[in-house]
């Protein structure tokens, strides 16, 4: 497939791209592998510790902040920042690193919060407060940027799909949560119900990123954005086990600042905004790809080899149905474990089993109906095919059929061109060897040689134009006619003389000539002479022996009429109308030497004078051909 220069550019950045991200993916392990040192060797005191834990906190989640915008974005934000109008496009076009880059400040700014109470108020931070309204909403700014780049890279069926199995698989997950972490926080907490919602809120909007994330990283159709979908759900994983870890630990009252668990935060928002330097060129080129790469649903989409495209939907289109053994075991497990004193639980789990069915026999009944739509417009395509296979096949046997006619017209075109060469080659010979022997030539003899040899060469030169005509007027293009007053009538009676004259082997049918006066007409004498001599030649070649032609010319209104009939073979009825075709002989002419192209070439020379052809047969009765010419009109 062509790739025009744009493309390769394209392509060219998203490599140089991929090595920048690895020139920004090594500080940022380097920066967890020393955290983590940190909290694990602690070579410090208690109180330096925690500062350094609480530094590490806020700079990690700072630097995603930086990741997210390139170098390119501020000086373009600077250069138009000239109207509010020019400002809206650029946020809109950069709305995915605007979204994303906003989501992880808010958590920036929690931290710097809890840090706030903890080194300048010198009291526990409250719960909930301040700070944990900027932690729960960075979730919805999360939420946008991931929906945005959705949009950026799927069509809208693949948005519904994705909504679709996102949910599905979002529900096992809320219930499994529910059961093992949200359902005991929210059932064992002592505080007061705002505290209990806003801690029940960290982990399902946890479980909303994840789940929109992973589906679309395994639906997504784009494999420029595929790294940078990886990253962020990488990344958003590693957020929502964190906040699990640290659910789970104050659930039993073991968490202890610093801890290992510490280092997750900065490193899932580091993630996060390295996914979203990843997904900046593809953003920038995916709405200048062109449409025949992009396919409207993903860069360089038409380049998928057919069968990797469909194993990588197979897998994926099965992905919501591989969470039903997991609900399966969460079920036997709650069965097996029994009631508990507070049923609430198992009761949730209940809950959460039946829309976990509701939502996958309703992903079902959708695939079901697709799957029918699909079969409906395979079976017109199926049927499409079959015309377009049936039309090709019909072609093709169009094109052998006149394949083989042509080659029959080349073969009797050199059968026709070989007698009248042969002639003139012998009466040549006759000449030579009267000379070389020295006997006198005599002038009569010389004469009836010359004449002969020069009825042949004419003969050579009228199956030359013939062929020479039929080639001009198959290619479209009209014939040169030299125009002038010519007597028709005397035209007729000259080239009926002529065909008797060559007539002359015994039982050759007679030719009557009855003509009706002068008949005036403008035309190429050469031309229509040849007509008249094709039909009458025809005649005499389709007639049996000593059967009678009648050859008339008379005037009709303002036409010049000439009838030509015979008592021949005739001809079939279905294959009249395809007599004037070039190169078709009827089915009654097999074992008869011809080229197919007279009376066609005929037809053509008449209609382009401004005359008419009609054509009378019947098959064992004989062939009637009338020609009609307009007459001149008397000044």
């Amino acid at each position: 497939m062509q790739i025009d220069g744009g493309f390769r550019g394209y392509l060219g950045e998203l490599s140089e791209s991929t090595r920048h991200l690895w020139r920004l993916a090594v500080p940022l392990l380097l920066f967890t592998v020393v955290f983590a040192a940190w909290v694990l060797i602690r070579p410090a005191n208690q109180a330096t510790v925690e500062a350094v834990d609480e530094a590490f906190s806020v700079l990690g989640p700072l630097a995603g902040v930086f990741l997210c915008f390139d170098s390119a974005f501020w000086p373009r934000l600077r250069r138009e920042l000239t109207t509010p109008r020019a400002v809206a496009r650029v946020l809109a076009s950069s709305a995915v690193p605007i979204a994303l880059g906003l989501g992880i400040f808010l958590f920036t700014l929690g931290e710097a919060g809890w840090v706030f109470y903890e080194y300048v108020l010198n009291q526990p931070q409250p719960f909930p407060s301040w700070c944990d309204a900027a932690f729960l909403a960075a979730y919805p700014f999360l939420l946008l940027g991931i929906l945005q780049l959705a949009r950026s890279s799927t069509s809208t069926a693949s948005r519904a799909e994705v909504v679709l199995d996102s949910v599905t698989i979002m529900i096992a997950m809320v219930t499994f949560s529910w059961y093992f972490v949200l359902g005991p926080n929210l059932f064992q907490a002592k505080d007061s119900l705002m505290a209990v919602c806003v801690g029940t809120a960290y982990p399902l909007f946890d479980i909303v990123l994840v789940g929109c994330v992973l589906m679309l990283w395994v639906r997504g159709s784009d494999p420029a954005l595929r790294p940078a979908m990886t990253i962020l759900a990488l990344g958003l994983s590693v957020i929502v086990v964190t906040d699990s870890v640290f659910d789970w630990l104050n659930l039993h009252n073991a968490y202890q600042s610093p801890a290992l668990v510490d280092v997750g935060w900065p490193l899932g928002y580091m993630l996060v905004g390295l996914g979203c330097r990843a997904a900046l060129p593809a953003l920038r080129c995916i709405d200048s790809t062109p449409d025949v790469v992009r396919n409207g649903s993903g860069v360089a989409r038409a380049a998928m080899p057919l069968r990797s495209l469909w194993r990588t939907a197979s897998w994926r289109a099965l992905l919501p149905y591989c969470a039903i053994p997991f609900m399966l075991a969460l079920l036997g497990y709650v069965w097996i474990m029994g009631p508990r004193t507070d049923n609430r639980l198992d009761v949730g789990v209940y809950v959460g089993m039946l829309a976990f069915i509701a939502f996958v026999a309703l992903r079902q009944l959708i695939a079901t109906l697709e799957n029918g739509a699909l079969s409906r417009q395979l079976g017109i395509s199926l049927e499409q095919a079959q015309r377009l296979h049936e039309s090709e096949r019909a072609a093709r046997k169009a094109a052998e059929a006149a394949a083989t006619m042509r080659d029959r017209v080349l073969a009797a075109a050199s059968h026709d061109l070989r007698t009248p060469l042969t002639t003139i080659m012998n009466q040549l010979e006759r000449i030579q060897l009267r000379l070389k022997r020295g006997h006198g030539v005599e002038p009569d003899w010389l004469a009836k040689q010359v004449e002969t040899a020069s009825g042949a060469s004419d003969r050579m030169l009228a199956i030359v134009e013939e062929i020479t005509d039929a080639v001009r007027l198959q290619a479209g293009k009209e014939l040169t006619l030299n125009l002038c007053r010519v007597d028709f009538s005397v035209l007729v009676e000259s080239t009926v003389s002529m065909v008797r004259a060559a007539s002359t082997w015994p039982g050759a049918p007679a030719i009557e000539l009855a003509t009706g006066g002068e008949l005036w007409v403008e035309g190429d004498p050469a031309r229509l002479g040849r007509v008249i001599q094709n039909l009458v030649g025809n005649a005499v070649k389709y007639s049996p022996l000593g059967t009678p032609i009648t050859v008339e010319t008379r005037a009709e209104g303002p036409w010049a009429t000439t009838v030509v009939s015979d008592r021949g073979v005739g001809i079939p009825a279905d294959e009249v109308p395809r007599l004037c075709t070039h190169f078709f002989r009827a089915s009654t002419a097999v074992g008869i030497p011809g080229t197919g192209i007279g009376l066609a070439g005929s037809y053509q020379i008449v209609q382009q004078h401004g005359g008419q052809t009609a054509i009378e047969s019947a098959l064992g009765q004989g062939t009637t051909v009338t020609v009609r010419l307009p007459l001149c009109i008397e000044l």
